[in-house]
């Protein structure tokens, strides 16, 4: 006897946490300290320095293991330098190249 799938229907409301501000940190002192920020949807992007952090207003880091960061959909860098480079097309440019100094933005 199929019966079929019963629905529910009503309604819901959903919430989305803002992203959160992680540091990994390494036992081996050869390797400093990484920074990452993660979208709601699970997305990390880099931070290259606290500087950076700063201007984003982000601050105070939790601490995230590398084993689960790494399984997350990587972004681009958050970074001043990263943000001044041009692009001809939305998709990844395998070639981008610096905004010519003059230019509306440009240091």
């Amino acid at each position: 006897m199929n019966m079929g799938i019963k629905q529910i229907h009503g309604t819901a409301t959903v919430y989305l946490d803002g992203g959160k501000f992680v540091a990994l940190q390494s036992p081996d002192p050869r390797y400093t300290e990484s920074m990452y920020y993660i979208d709601p949807q699970g997305v990390r992007y880099g931070v290259p320095n606290a500087e950076t952090a700063k201007s984003l207003g982000l601050s105070s880091p939790q601490n995230a293991p590398w084993e689960i960061v790494r399984l997350l959909v990587d972004g681009p860098v958050l970074s001043k330098d990263a943000a001044l480079l041009e692009h001809d097309t939305l998709p990844a440019d395998p070639s981008p190249r610096k905004v010519p100094a003059g230019a509306s933005g440009a240091p």
